[in-house]
């Protein structure tokens, strides 16, 4: 996980899974492929600090408490959808070129 001035990025899936569904929807800015392969989360952290108290309340001990489970894991099928996404299109994904449809971001 790293802060840089307005943006959060994060390896976890989950957690950026939490972050996509905490967050307005255009939070999301772009998931990269790096070297090793492992694909990168960007999100907009406006108010300052926001994803880092998720993160912090995410890696906690004990739970973090949701109201929608269903829409949860809608959002870490999206997460995975643009890292599929990213590998087939130059290691990049970005909203610009799509957003995953409710059928995509339910694939397996």
């Amino acid at each position: 996980m790293s802060d840089n001035g307005n943006t959060f990025r994060t390896r976890n899936e989950s957690l950026a899974a939490l972050l996509r569904f905490g967050l307005y929807p255009d939070a999301h800015l772009s998931t990269e492929i790096t070297i090793r392969g492992r694909a990168l989360f960007t999100f907009r952290d406006e108010p300052s600090g926001t994803c880092r108290a998720m993160a912090d309340d995410f890696f906690r001990d004990g739970s973090v408490n949701v109201n929608d489970a269903r829409h949860l894991l809608g959002c870490l099928r999206s997460v995975q959808w643009t890292a599929r996404k990213a590998r087939s299109n130059g290691n990049i994904w970005t909203p610009e070129q799509a957003q995953p449809t409710s059928t995509e971001g339910s694939e397996q």
